[in-house]
């Protein structure tokens, strides 16, 4: 158990992947954890918001010590996801930093950079860029590896599957975190104090194509490449939801795959004092759990 003096840490999102993790991790370290969620459940002490809501309840910060944002609104419908997660989550710092809490953290992505293409990308861009000039903690993992999330859509499909789309050609580069090692780098930054913006994934990249081929040697199959251009996937996803069928993947995901780049986190990895796993070894390592 950790030796730092416990604290009260609202998570949002509590309910998602990566918010469950953080709320299971500081759990076990000791804190009073409270999730900040959409529908209350009877397994967590929650407080209930939705970040569609313009105004904050005047308590929903009493007695938080460190918020931790990791909610997000996916795009299901013609909402304005941009005012609901750019507006929502910068009003939910502004209220916490009234209320005199002493750390915010943000769970942003790799995908969110200046030239980022897909939506989710260019919304965790705006809101870690603001965040950063308020001297939050920023947090920017890769790819999270983990039972759950977009991987875990991923590994299902191959299940199912061997033929995967190699969409522009595979030489992207990827990098992964496995969801044990961001949580604890979280931690790090909590435990710390840390302050700025922190590439949690792991170094040197790996090309989109050989993630595969290694996902594929967990699973005993051999992937079956099919080189796809960008243009064509988008417009087979467009067809798939004019009908009804769901993919493992959406448009934002192959825009994102589009404008994905190499990040260096070593000077991150080195500031929180932490590791990150290879993506052969987070792969190895989920297929044992």
């Amino acid at each position: 158990m950790s030796s730092i003096a416990k604290k009260t840490i609202l998570i949002s999102g509590a309910n998602g992947f990566i918010g469950r993790a953080l709320l299971d991790y500081f759990s076990a370290q000791g804190h009073h954890v409270i999730g900040l969620v959409r529908n209350t459940t009877a397994a967590t002490e929650s407080r209930v918001f939705d970040l569609r809501e313009k105004t904050i309840p005047a308590n929903l910060f009493d007695g938080v010590d460190v918020f931790i944002h990791a909610a997000y609104v996916k795009q299901t419908g013609k909402e304005d996801t941009y005012t609901i997660n750019v507006d929502g989550s910068l009003r939910l710092f502004d209220a916490a930093a009234k209320a005199g809490v002493k750390q915010l953290v943000f769970i942003s992505s790799l995908a969110a950079h200046a030239n980022a293409l897909s939506v989710y990308g260019r919304q965790k861009f705006t809101i870690e860029q603001q965040l950063a000039a308020r001297g939050c903690t920023v947090i920017r993992p890769g790819l999270v590896l983990g039972h759950g999330g977009l991987f875990a859509s991923l590994s299902a499909h191959l299940e199912k599957s061997n033929k995967i789309p190699l969409v522009g050609g595979g030489a992207q580069p990827l990098q992964t975190v496995h969801i044990s090692d961001l949580v604890h780098a979280v931690g790090a930054a909590v435990e710390r104090n840390s302050k700025g913006v922190f590439t949690i994934a792991e170094t040197p990249a790996i090309s989109y194509r050989r993630f595969y081929e290694m996902l594929c040697e967990t699973k005993n199959t051999k992937p079956f490449f099919i080189r796809v251009p960008y243009w064509v996937m988008k417009t087979a996803i467009a067809v798939a939801n004019s009908i009804g069928v769901k993919l493992p993947v959406n448009k934002d995901n192959v825009l994102g795959l589009q404008a994905m780049r190499f990040d260096d986190p070593q000077q991150s990895i080195k500031t929180l004092g932490i590791t990150v796993r290879p993506a052969a070894q987070s792969l190895r390592d989920l297929s044992n759990e």
